[in-house]
């Protein structure tokens, strides 16, 4: 059990992925738990608590917003009190960060968390510190983007907003045409009930698209030093919309190249001045060497921290709160196993049959077989992280076993779409 008192843990956004993952480990009535009263209300936080005892309560406030943020921590004085603060997602870095500094624990620090939740403010400071970067600019008109792709003599780019989450917004321009068809899409991507009414304040970056090898580096860094550092291989979705359709874990890579990803998550930690939490960096390898993509000063989504914790042998999320409660944990020195999964995907249309799932679910190292979507629902295109219907997540002796393992099981399930969807009667 974590030594925690009650509601010695605050907690930004409800996130399901941490609490349940510390299910049991944390005393009840531990967490307090804030969260924006519109995505509160649209995804029904309050009949979610019950099911995590650790929680004591829900707060609903705007936390999101400077100002709304401030009228919490003045009506609130149980936050003075916790020994430590979480995002419980990406629009909760920053706040989590003001406030563990505001009440003096450990925290990224505000600089840190302001950096890592830009994409354009990343790119200029660690591209002053000298790491590599894309070609890229920030555009505030379509007329702005025409420019730049032009400019980029018939490469593609890459269009993004730059203060969003779950690749939403983010497409490939290989055709001058696309820019204007497609602005609105990154300039204002829909996130539904993930985000509250009043919207997430966000840009437009344009960049030069990379061809190479990608990767992700989970990094715990403990006042301003990496303690724990792994290289996740990733796959991604060819064509317009790159949504990641697969993690291994551990990568399988040389030794050299491993080393040189990992010096540059810990370039990337200076540059930034990142002190206390968790990293998730994106790296781009081409002939040049590691380009870096974006980052997260926060959990890495996918479950990529079960599968981190499936291969290495040891609970991440419970090592990420010990080090910011300031407590010691023990973590391995390498993985010892192999993890990974696949992300199911459907054209879009009418879900009409689901077939393989039991099968699936029967094949040895097989961990996790789930479909968020039930016959009769009409699939959306796939054009963010949330339009993916299910997922295989497995477990081996080597990495290589289980992504083999996960593609296995996911060839094993059929799902058929009926397309176009019928009219309502």
């Amino acid at each position: 059990m974590i030594e925690v008192k009650q509601e010695g843990l605050v907690l930004f956004g409800f996130s399901v992925a941490l609490l349940g993952t510390l299910q049991g480990r944390l005393p009840d009535r531990s967490v307090l738990v804030v969260e924006e009263p519109d995505v509160a209300r649209a995804r029904g936080v309050d009949a979610l608590a019950v099911d995590y005892p650790a929680v004591s309560r829900v707060i609903r406030a705007e936390y999101q917003d400077p100002a709304g943020l401030e009228l919490l921590l003045a009506s609130e004085p149980a936050i003075a009190g916790a020994a430590a603060v979480l995002p419980g997602g990406e629009y909760a870095v920053v706040p989590a960060a003001v406030v563990a500094e505001r009440i003096g624990v450990r925290g990224a620090s505000v600089a840190a968390a302001r950096a890592f939740r830009d994409k354009f403010e990343l790119r200029l400071l660690t591209s002053a510190a000298g790491l590599r970067n894309p070609g890229f600019a920030l555009v505030d008109t379509i007329d702005q983007a025409e420019q730049f792709f032009l400019a980029a003599d018939g490469r593609a780019c890459v269009l993004k907003p730059t203060a969003r989450q779950a690749s939403a917004g983010v497409q490939i321009i290989t055709e001058v045409a696309q820019i204007r068809e497609g602005w609105r899409a990154s300039a204002d991507p829909d996130e539904g009930h993930r985000v509250p009414g009043r919207g997430v304040p966000s840009r437009v970056l344009f960049e030069h698209a990379l061809s190479g090898s990608e990767y992700s580096i989970e990094a715990l860094v403990a006042d301003g030093q990496t303690v724990f550092s792994n290289v996740t291989a990733k796959s991604v979705r060819p064509g317009r919309f790159p949504v990641e359709l697969g993690h291994t874990v551990p990568a399988v890579i040389t030794p050299a190249l491993r080393g040189e990803l990992e010096r540059e998550s810990r370039r990337l930690v200076a540059a930034t001045d990142l002190q206390n939490g968790i990293l998730h960096s994106e790296w781009i390898v081409t002939g040049e060497g590691p380009t870096l993509i974006e980052g997260g000063a926060r959990m890495p989504g996918d479950e990529i921290g079960t599968l981190i914790s499936q291969a290495w042998g040891f609970d991440l999320s419970e090592a990420y709160l010990q080090l910011m409660l300031g407590q010691s944990s023990v973590v391995p020195g390498s993985a010892t196993a192999g993890a990974a999964i696949v992300f199911l995907t459907a054209p879009p249309g009418e879900l009409v049959a689901l077939d393989g799932l039991e099968h699936a679910r029967s094949l040895p190292g097989v961990c996790d077989v789930r479909v968020g979507v039930e016959l009769g629902a009409v699939i959306s295109p796939v054009t963010s992280s949330w339009d993916r219907v299910g997922q295989v997540r497995t477990r081996a002796g080597t990495a290589a076993q289980a992504q083999h393992l996960a593609q296995q099981a996911a060839a094993a399930i059929a799902i058929t779409v009926r397309t176009p969807v019928p009219a309502p009667a």
